[in-house]
């Protein structure tokens, strides 16, 4: 017996980025070109900030005492401590692109997806550097309880 192939399963939609971001009222929003906008009444204005960068941003997490973390295409990662008075340009370790980030409470642990069969890169320091964070279901498994 011989099944039909029919038509080749959907492809998967590409990720969803978050490029808006919000800590309170303080918040900001990336894209295109480089582009940062910063508010800190909650939305109701919104005013450019410099980026060292024309590469399209991907996803921003805001953090607490104006920290912020942004990363996008070609691996490109920045962040700010000062609520993007001043944004710094850091080395993620790769130049595939980035589509989404997260971090533990303190700010201080965090994870960068992107392209390439599942690149994960991690930061033991807020951002200021990344590893290529191995996936293992015995390192990475949550404890049972």
């Amino acid at each position: 017996m011989v099944c039909a192939a029919g038509p080749p399963p959907p492809k998967r939609p590409p990720p969803q980025p978050e490029p808006v971001h919000f800590e309170g009222d303080r918040g900001w929003a990336v894209g295109a070109e480089g582009t940062i906008l910063a508010t800190g009444d909650a939305g109701s204005t919104w005013h450019r900030q410099a980026a060292a960068t024309r590469t399209t941003l991907t996803c921003v997490r805001a953090g607490t005492g104006g920290a912020a973390r942004v990363i996008g295409r070609a691996g490109t990662v920045l962040t700010t401590k000062d609520g993007g008075v001043t944004w710094e340009t850091r080395d993620s370790g790769t130049d595939v692109s980035l589509w989404g980030v997260a971090f533990t409470a303190s700010g201080e642990h965090g994870w960068a997806v992107g392209d390439d069969g599942g690149t994960v890169r991690a930061t033991k320091d807020g951002g200021a550097t990344w590893d290529q964070h191995f996936y293992s279901p015995e390192k990475d498994a949550i404890p049972a309880r």
